[in-house]
């Protein structure tokens, strides 16, 4: 830690000068005549203003009462970020990619160097991706590791991911027209219809009930099912390259 050197200059007194009977008045001019001088190199003056202190003072440290920052000048006005350019902290934000380009002390374009350009971006690592903490998944046990990649939005399940099933449904067949001519339902033949495809009994058309049917399930995959939990929107950002804030 610097400490600062404060020099006393002493003071001149006036020619002619007496010595006064008391010593207190003695010292009282003394003092009064002195001057101290602060080392430049071990310290720097804080200058408090809601405006840009003259280019006299920029050998100074300027506190802006404005955005309550503290500034150095190296070509500009400017104070460091507080997390580094390029850093691993992510945000979430909510606002619109046009307002993130000035959002938090930056300028709209494209970032250009420690002073220029927005403070933030989008990561476009996450579109479409939920974050996910590393380590074990709780059911499946499944470890993750930093950086992982996972997961999908839908899935198609195929014959084999399916349990097998009932059809509620009832079968019936025609007894007079049976291959065995009879009122066998073990022979169908090609006489029977699915409750399940619009088919009812009817008395007049002289159907029987032959059975629920118990299928399993055959031929081709469903339609796509949605896997995502409930959410909202919004964009993950992390830092530009941009240290500084630079002062207007």
């Amino acid at each position: 830690m610097a400490v600062a050197t404060l020099k006393i200059i002493p003071g001149t007194l006036p020619p002619g000068y007496c010595y006064p009977s008391n010593p207190q008045i003695l010292n009282n001019d003394i003092l009064t005549r002195a001057s101290v001088s602060l080392s430049s190199s071990s310290f720097t003056v804080l200058i408090t203003s809601g405006s840009q202190p003259p280019a006299t003072d920029r050998d100074k440290l300027w506190m802006n009462t404005v955005d309550d920052r503290i500034y150095r000048w190296s070509g500009a006005w400017r104070s460091r970020h507080p997390l580094s350019a390029s850093s691993k902290v992510r945000y979430w934000y909510l606002g619109t990619l046009t307002d993130l380009e000035t959002f938090d002390g930056g300028e709209a374009g494209v970032p250009a160097g420690a002073s220029v350009g927005p403070m933030w971006e989008e990561d476009t690592d996450f579109i479409g991706r939920i974050p996910l903490h590393v380590g074990a998944l709780p059911t499946s046990g499944t470890v993750t590791a930093l950086n992982d990649t996972g997961g999908v939005d839908q899935i198609t399940l195929t014959p084999s991911e399916l349990p097998e099933h009932q059809h509620l449904g009832k079968a019936y067949y025609r007894s007079e027209q049976s291959s065995a001519g009879g009122n066998d339902p073990s022979d169908l033949g090609d006489n029977t219809e699915h409750e399940s495809g619009g088919h009812t009994a009817s008395s007049s058309e002289n159907w029987s009930v032959a059975g629920v049917l118990t299928t399993s399930m055959v031929g081709d995959t469903g339609e796509a099912i949605d896997t995502m939990n409930p959410y909202r929107t919004g964009y993950w950002i992390k830092r530009t390259v941009r240290a500084y804030y630079k002062a207007s």
